[in-house]
């Protein structure tokens, strides 16, 4: 169908997801900077709990949601109240599971209060991926906005004061979900506002349906957390919490960039889920996200290298000064981890679901072995390493297979080279620049790479234009 969502969708998503990497940024700096290494650690720790018990708590369902109401809006106002539910079911169960693994490993009351808080955070935000989910289906992306920006301040706020007061991590962990319950409100209320009631009446039946429907996108979600997130537990068993903070401090840094690739990858899935069953249109689209996003994780990644170790202590304080072997190979990672959701999506919504869960399955047993090999040995640089290698045997796996339902012309990669020598030229420019400062650095890296690409050609002004229509 076509759609008549209003424009302005891919700015919406563009703000939103600042807010939430802003937010993200400015907690994490706090926390590295007031907490001791070993309390960072298990700060991080339950963090990565909580973000593995996801899983549970969505099954799935917000992509599943947003293909399906893409395809046809009617179907909006009953999908997501049947979603919700079944996911809220599996969502208490994933409570449970994660208070008890908190409670075998670290009995510590403070810490006990603090995997309960996470746990209910997690089922509350699982509830809003859901209802985001509808929204998005409709390419009503701005109506997010407001919500997220009323979640993340409130978030903000309470790890701040509560940094500030020195409250124990029980009180960090209810400000994180009292903050997921702001935003959650604030959709629902949205939800009724601009769009309307849902259809509120939810059997067995649907429940039963909706989970079988399910089933693949909560397997890609449950083997995507796992090779996300096993490696942080891994490191707490294995060598301890200040390994944690060792590597969760540069990788926290990296997850607020990925808010990039899914600004895009989210702006572009419905119109992909369209696309089903025409090779040519869903190529071109492609080749183009891929140009896109490579115009922006490889001059992260070049440039981030040059100035790895002076930016994290820059960022987290000089008890991070060790770090930088991590950071370098997370920031290596990037343009693949990029890749990854722009393919992944794309996969899901060509209809590709099938294949794509397959793929995240492999990866995590891939991850999960490599982490066991190296993390005894090598701490937080073998789970950074076993990050880099499991991202690339991901992404060209889902790469081989987009390519029976995508193709256009030259590959989805045309102008790849072109973009590197961009990159290599910018790090060549900022790390020469390296007695100017930091500062200076970082911005000759962001003039000196637009300006490189547009003279090599990687990009032009139409790009700019067809970005504004998404």
């Amino acid at each position: 169908m076509t759609s008549t969502a209003p424009r302005g969708n891919l700015l919406a998503l563009t703000v939103t997801r600042v807010i939430v990497a802003a937010s993200g940024l400015i907690v994490n700096v706090a926390l590295a900077r007031m907490l001791s290494r070993d309390d960072m650690g298990l700060y991080q720790w339950v963090l990565s709990l909580a973000a593995l018990g996801n899983f549970g708590a969505t099954l799935g369902l917000g992509a599943w949601v947003t293909r399906e109401v893409a395809r046809d809006a009617s179907q909006q106002a009953s999908l997501v109240p049947r979603a919700l539910m079944t996911a809220g079911l599996s969502s208490v169960v994933t409570a449970v599971a994660m208070v008890a693994y908190v409670a075998m490993r670290n009995p510590q009351p403070e810490v006990l209060v603090a995997g309960v808080f996470g746990a209910v955070a997690v089922m509350i935000n699982g509830a809003a991926q859901i209802t985001t989910g509808g929204l998005h289906g409709l390419r009503r992306m701005g109506l997010e906005l407001v919500p997220m920006m009323a979640g993340r301040t409130v978030l903000v706020a309470t790890q701040l004061i509560g940094l500030a007061l020195g409250v124990g991590l029980g009180t960090l962990f209810a400000g994180r979900a009292v903050g997921a319950l702001v935003l959650l409100l604030g959709l629902w209320w949205t939800q009724w506002r601009q769009v309307g009631p849902y259809v509120v009446r939810v059997t067995l039946a649907h429940i039963r349906e909706v989970g079988r429907q399910g089933l693949m996108f909560g397997a890609t979600v449950l083997f995507g957390a796992i090779y996300a997130q096993a490696d942080t537990l891994m490191v707490e068993a294995f060598v301890g919490l200040d390994e944690v903070a060792r590597y969760r401090v540069p990788a926290v840094v990296l997850l607020q960039l990925a808010f990039v690739a899914t600004i895009l990858a989210r702006g572009l899935y419905p119109r992909f889920s369209q696309l089903t069953g025409h090779v040519d249109k869903a190529g071109e689209l492609l080749g183009f996200q891929t140009r896109m996003l490579l115009l922006v994780s490889i001059p992260v990644a070049a440039g981030g290298v040059v100035v790895a170790g002076p930016l994290i202590v820059a960022l987290m304080g000089s008890a991070y000064d060790d770090v930088a072997p991590v950071f370098v190979l997370l920031l290596l990672a990037v343009p693949v981890r990029f890749l990854n959701a722009g393919f992944g999506l794309s996969l899901t919504a060509l209809g590709q679901q099938h294949r794509r869960w397959r793929i995240d399955g492999w990866g995590a047993v891939l991850n999960v072995g490599l982490n066991l090999a190296a993390i005894p040995f090598l701490g937080a640089e073998g789970a950074a390493l076993t990050t880099l290698l499991t991202d690339v045997v991901v992404c060209a796996a889902i790469w081989r297979e987009i390519g029976r339902v995508a193709q256009t012309p030259g590959g989805f990669f045309a102008g790849t080279g072109r973009i590197v020598v961009g990159g290599v030229g910018m790090a060549g420019l900022v790390w020469a620049a390296a007695p100017l400062g930091l500062v200076a650095q970082l911005a000759l890296g962001v003039v000196s790479f637009p300006s490189l690409t547009w003279l090599l050609r990687c990009w032009t002004l139409q790009d700019i234009r067809r970005l504004r229509r998404v």
